[in-house]
Formats: structure tokens, sequence, C-alpha cells
């Protein structure tokens, strides 16, 4: 049916007879279907479909929002503040970095005849492509010298239960290597027996920072004792790993 409420579009006209006039409806026109219905007005259709969508249609829930200051209240209340020692000495740093725990790898090569080395904790993997490690080497120490100038330098993982190997290298003066087993590559890079990895480095870059300097170590080649456990330093002393 058409929406409109005119008597022409509702099919009524007015047929003159004896007696009073009244409205007859005529005969359906083409395409309507059955008996004529009476068609809401467009007030009453747009009511109609308001409710229909009503019915449908979900309501959004409203977003409530906690009142002012009581995010922040709960946060600073969360919060616990305390105040960081400034630095003032050297012995409270090295206590300081001894809160982590390190290995303890030995920096060796070939030169004049006699293998030369020295102990290093601050070591660290760098890259995997190209493969790198570093290590930082004190500017007051007097074996370094030695080495940097060498083709291959030798760098051994040192393994538990090599504490007295670790501190002979570290020693001022004597024989470091006295009691220590080791052996030499054909480039000049010295390995100490035992250790739990080997690795055949060459110096890649040298950079000065602070005391120390970092020393860039390209890896040419290695060999890894995977079941045998690293000596351990923490604390400015030596431990031993355990299962958990």
């Amino acid at each position: 049916m058409a929406g409109h409420s005119d008597r022409r579009s509702l099919g009524l006209r007015a047929v003159r007879r004896r007696g009073p006039v009244r409205a007859e409806p005529r005969s359906p026109s083409r395409g309507s279907e059955g008996p004529e219905q009476k068609v809401p007005s467009r007030r009453s259709r747009a009511e109609l479909l308001r409710t229909s969508h009503s019915t449908t249609l979900h309501t959004p829930t409203p977003i409530t929002s906690a009142p002012a200051g009581t995010a922040r209240a709960q946060t600073e209340k969360e919060i616990s503040v305390r105040d960081i020692e400034p630095v003032q000495a050297a012995q409270q740093l090295r206590q300081a970095f001894g809160c982590f725990p390190s290995g303890v790898t030995a920096l060796c090569a070939y030169r004049d005849g006699e293998p030369v080395g020295l102990a290093a904790s601050s070591f660290t993997s760098v890259s995997m492509d190209p493969p790198l490690v570093s290590v930082c080497i004190q500017h007051t120490s007097t074996t370094w010298p030695k080495l940097r100038d060498r083709p291959r330098l030798g760098l051994s993982v040192l393994a538990e239960g090599q504490d007295e190997i670790c501190a002979r290298l570290a020693s001022k003066g004597g024989d470091r290597f006295a009691g220590v087993d080791w052996f030499a590559s054909d480039d000049g890079s010295v390995f100490v027996e035992g250790a739990t990895l080997w690795l055949d480095c060459t110096i890649q870059e040298e950079v000065p920072c602070g005391d120390h300097d970092i020393v860039l170590l390209g890896i040419q080649g290695l060999s890894a004792v995977l079941d045998t456990s690293p000596l351990v330093f923490h604390a400015s002393r030596f431990r031993r790993l355990a299962s958990i």
C-alpha cells in the first residue's frame, strides 16, 4: 500500500445515490492484494520504526570514570620512594659492581718463546653475526701492552676449580704460568687446559672508556665443553653454581 493519507491513495470514490451520500470502496487497483487496511500516517510510521529499532538495538553502556585524583592517589600509595646514595668513592663502586656475578677468563698469547696472559672478569658476548665478544682492560695493566700487538689471542673461560689459576694470572709478579697446563695454536693463541670454553680471537677495536679500554674481539674459532661448570666470581669471592 502507498503511504499517503488522501482519499485517492486510499482507493475511495464518492457515489451519488438516493438518500445520504457515503463513500464506497472501489475495486482494488492493479497490484493491490486483499481487503484494504488503514495505512498509518507518516507520523505513526516513524513512531513504529522508532519502536522497532528500540527493540533490536542495544544502547551502549555509558563509561564511568573514577573521580578526579583517585588514580593518582592509588599510584602514589603503591609507589615506595627511597633515596639512592651518591657515588663518592671507588670502594663503594667496587662493592656495588661485585653484586653482579660473572665468569672469569684468561686472555693469553705466545710471545718471545713464552706464554703471556692476564685474568679478566669483565667479559661479555657482543654479537652473533659477526661473532664478537669483549673484555675490559685497565689502563694501568702492564700485561696488555704485551698482548695487544699479537695476531691472535686465546680466550679461556675458566672452569670450576680453577680459582688458583685465576689468582696466578691476576698476580702482579712471578711466573703466572707456573703449575698451569696450557697449549698454543699455530697462530700463537694460548689456552688454559681444563677450561669450559676456548675462543681463538683477533682484536677488532679498542675503545677507551673511563679508566678502562673496551677491547672488541672477533671470534675465529672455538671449542666448548658443555658439561663443565664455569668458575663464578661474585662479591670478591669465587663461587660455584648450584642446581635449583
